[in-house]
């Protein structure tokens, strides 16, 4: 992973309370053959630096580490099973929020309708 602008997407094998029907972003792991869903969609100007900060980082510097641990998960155990996609681009912002407006993946909350929030009750 090299530190250019670019967009990431995280998937699991886990919902997080989501009915899976409601998750359009899916796809099937080619190795494992379980089904994926697309949780979170992020931007960056230095992709290597913003998935450190979500793998290694704290609540502080991580809005899917703060989704996780509100909803009462262990963060760390959460982020370690997911699968990551990097696509380098320049026009990441716009590239972003076209991604989150088709596929509304759940822990994206700042953009998502509220019929697509996470349940944050578990």
């Amino acid at each position: 992973m090299i530190n250019n602008p670019g967009i990431y997407m995280w998937w699991s094998t886990s919902c997080y309370g989501n009915d899976p029907n409601t998750i359009t972003g899916r796809r099937i792991n080619p190795t494992t053959g379980n089904t994926e869903y697309l949780i979170y969609i992020g931007k960056s100007k230095n992709i290597k630096t913003r998935i450190n900060k979500h793998t290694s980082g704290n609540v502080d510097n991580s809005s899917i580490r703060k989704h996780l641990n509100e909803m009462g998960y262990d963060e760390q155990r959460e982020i370690d099973r997911w699968e990551l996609d990097v696509i380098y681009c320049d026009d990441y912002s716009r590239i972003e929020r076209q991604m989150i407006e088709a596929f509304q993946p759940p822990l994206n909350r700042q953009h998502v309708t509220s019929t697509h929030h996470m349940d944050i009750q578990r």
